[in-house]
């Protein structure tokens, strides 16, 4: 089917000839040819706005420029996310690091033994989150098709370690944002993510339904009981993943149930 040229082009296309049929244009005359060359080009990939493309809504939105020093887009289980970059500046993001916190790499110095000893265990509250992580997720618009990559994103934390029954030690003010993840990082896959959001714990180490800080571990490690809980673990499964690297957490791989959410986007716990 031939393609019919909308009238800006149509209305370009003598000069374009005019001028290609002189090779004496010099001067201003060549840099007027090479924008109207351009400008042809452009329409006809549909990268510069015309009366008929610029109220288009299937057309895709520029792709993302990232100001030097600010971090790298990388996709990521399908979604693009802005990595190995500076914390962002607003104090409300001030805090510790996995890095800085007995957290680092807990799962990694005492793995799994036994189902019968679930020891240590690790609760974990959050305080704050960027908004955009409960809002609808696009595909469209952040996904493998899409041209942006997801904002700056933090998640504010306290954890509850317990090595005993009787025996916890708390630490508070943990904060992860998305470029605090590297590029040479491991993550977790969508299917190991989804494993884990479905996943129990053991009924005799169980609250039940009663989420707490520990030392019981509640019935579902992940709560869901709002459709903006489930909107927020689908659009932070980077920083979850992340998360669960850091600590040398299984969990979603081998069903360890010794790290659990108190809540996710209600905070009244």
């Amino acid at each position: 089917m031939r393609k019919i040229l909308s009238a800006p082009l149509i209305a370009l296309v003598p000069f374009v000839l005019s001028a290609c049929a002189n090779p004496g244009m010099q001067g201003g005359s060549n840099v007027q040819l090479q924008q109207a060359i351009n400008t042809v080009g452009a329409m006809l990939n549909g990268t510069v706005p015309t009366s008929a493309t610029a109220t288009n809504p299937t057309s895709r939105p520029a792709a993302p420029t990232i100001a030097a020093g600010e971090g790298t887009p990388k996709l990521i289980n399908g979604t693009r996310i802005i990595i190995d970059g500076p914390r962002p500046k607003d104090p409300r993001w001030a805090g510790k690091t996995i890095e800085s916190t007995p957290l680092y790499k807990i799962f990694d110095r005492n793995p799994l033994q036994s189902r019968s000893n679930l020891w240590p265990r690790i609760s974990i509250r959050l305080d704050d989150y960027s908004e955009s992580l409960s809002l609808v997720d696009s595909s469209a618009q952040y996904g493998l098709y899409g041209n942006l990559a997801r904002p700056l994103e933090c998640i504010k934390f306290t954890a509850v370690i317990w090595t005993s029954e009787k025996k916890s030690q708390k630490v508070d003010g943990v904060v992860m944002c998305s470029v605090d993840i590297k590029d040479d990082d491991r993550y977790m896959s969508i299917v190991a993510m989804r494993h884990y959001g479905g996943s129990l714990g053991p009924h005799m180490y169980t609250s039940e339904q009663v989420r707490t800080a520990g030392p019981l571990i509640p019935r579902r490690l992940v709560p869901q009981s709002t459709s903006e809980d489930a909107k927020f673990y689908l659009n932070a499964q980077h920083l979850l993943s992340s998360l669960f690297i850091k600590t040398g957490f299984q969990g979603p791989i081998d069903g360890d149930a010794r790290l659990w959410f108190i809540n996710l986007t209600n905070a009244k716990f």
